[in-house]
């Protein structure tokens, strides 16, 4: 056979391949590669088209030393990363450079990843992404067993949907390795997994008609251990890992699906899913909340958007109970944390978890619309609760921060903003809110807790005078069962 000949049935083949792929668009959709180099060559066209979403203009890097004190609270400085799209900055903490001061690494809907010194507020290095926006808050630090650390981000809204392993050692920050997964974005859906001493990743993306949503573990070394079979589609939501070896989440019904609109529960080593529950309601915004028993048993807490919280068996995933009026937050060892607005304010409920009765009550805000979600964390001490809530008046650009002690106001203290400039306007269409903690921990190891806050495009640093008995530098989120910050301690 002559090479005339073979170049000839060569061409045959490609043209007959390239004919099918055309013609077929859903087998072209399947192929992470197809997308990856569309969108580089179109420079990067699908993130463009997100960015038409929100008012024209882009914003450039600023940051400000304040060193302003009030009461019992410092504002240090304040951060705004470029961007164009609106920011959302759920931050992680890490001392890459040994100087006993944490650095902070930041990247939500934004094209970089900062290092920000965390004294000065100051950008000390950053990783551009090759496509797309890492997302609001699906990442998180880990270190190998080596001792070193990493960055795991995810970015989307310009296929492939991609995982990146960013290593922090060393002058620049470098790519470890990179994971293409499916799916149009990840909003909040990363936990990690320790199986058999390994540590993975579990990923769950959100779902569109031409890369559908999945299930994904990933080990630390990129790999993929599974992908589901079936459709997941989640936004602000985790899954929740129980005591079982399994794990629990929810999903949209925005491409109906076989599994919408249902409490799932998977088991983590296989992804076989072990049983599914269906509701009438979407259950792919809210992290489900895991009540542990006594011996193997424990409660699935789900929110059905009315004001009613579901609890499920979680063996069976059959539900024991019903509860009307109730807008569930979180749970601490003894309490149930739930949110009511009145005419007069924005209300927290401590429902006793044994006879679901109210034990006591405190006010967050004067403000009837203000919900507390990630704008509050709590001291557990049992019967004892400190809760630390801020709240924000956006005519003023006030931002009020709270302590109680049970229902009785300890302090109280207004911090004004109003010389800090916002850019309001940008965030006049999103549909996240622009307030909220952004991260707790502790800086420059002086035992202070500080405070990470966001207020529209900015990041701002308090350091309080409260003594800080926690660490979840890491990650976005402190437990692997319930979003709410709650820690247990003795006070």
């Amino acid at each position: 056979m002559t090479y005339r000949v073979i170049y000839k049935l060569v061409f045959l083949v490609l043209t007959i391949l390239f004919i099918i792929l055309i013609t077929n668009r859903n087998l072209l959709y399947k192929l992470d590669s197809y997308h990856y180099i569309k969108n580089k060559l179109n420079n990067d066209k699908p993130l463009k088209k997100f960015y038409q979403q929100f008012p024209q203009g882009e914003y450039s890097q600023t940051n400000t030393l304040i060193k302003q004190h009030f009461n019992n609270i410092e504002l240090v400085w304040s951060f705004r990363p470029d961007y164009s799209a609106p920011v959302y900055p759920y931050v992680l903490l890490h001392d890459v450079n040994k100087d006993n001061i944490k650095e902070i690494y930041y990247a939500s809907n934004t094209e970089h990843l900062y290092e920000i010194d965390g004294k000065m507020g100051s950008v000390l290095r950053k990783f551009k992404t090759p496509l797309g926006v890492f997302s609001a808050k699906a990442n998180l630090l880990y270190q190998n067993n080596h001792g070193e650390t990493f960055f795991l981000g995810n970015v989307g809204q310009s296929l492939p949907v991609t995982t990146y392993s960013l290593s922090l050692k060393g002058k620049d920050i470098k790519l470890n390795w990179k994971r293409f997964i499916k799916g149009q974005f990840v909003e909040a859906s990363v936990n990690k997994v320790n199986l058999s001493n390994e540590l993975n990743f579990l990923i769950l993306t959100r779902d569109a008609t031409y890369s559908r949503g999945r299930v994904h573990l990933v080990n630390e070394n990129g790999s993929l251990i599974y992908k589901s079979d079936e459709i997941s589609d989640v936004c602000d939501l985790r899954p929740s890992i129980t005591k079982d070896n399994a794990f629990i989440y929810g999903s949209h019904n925005y491409i109906s699906h076989d599994y919408s609109n249902h409490i799932i529960k998977k088991d983590l080593i296989t992804g076989k899913t072990l049983w599914k529950k269906k509701f009438d309601h979407d259950t792919g915004f809210f992290t489900p909340i895991i009540l542990n028993q006594e011996n193997d048993q424990f409660f699935i807490l789900i929110h059905n958007l009315e004001d009613k919280a579901i609890f499920l068996d979680g063996k069976t995933g059959k539900i024991k109970k019903i509860i009307n009026n109730i807008n569930i937050e979180g749970i601490t060892s003894k309490y149930i944390i739930s949110n009511r607005l009145e005419s007069n304010g924005s209300f927290v409920d401590f429902i006793n978890i044994n006879d679901l009765k109210v034990d006591f009550s405190l006010k967050h805000s004067n403000n009837n619309k203000d919900t507390i979600t990630e704008h509050f964390f709590i001291y557990d001490n049992h019967d004892t609760i400190k809760y630390h809530g801020f709240s924000f008046d956006r005519e003023d650009d006030i931002l009020k921060y709270k302590i109680f002690d049970n229902h009785k106001l300890i302090e109280e203290t207004k911090i004004p903003l109003d010389k800090i400039n916002f850019n309001k306007l940008k965030f006049s269409n999103s549909t996240r809110d622009f307030t909220g903690i952004s991260k707790l921990g502790d800086i420059d190891n002086d035992n202070k807790l500080d405070i990470f806050f966001r207020v529209y495009d900015q990041l701002l640093r308090f350091e309080t005078n409260s003594i800080i008995s926690f660490n979840y530098d890491y990650d976005v989120h402190p437990q692997l069962t319930q979003d709410a910050l709650v820690f247990k301690t003795i006070f």
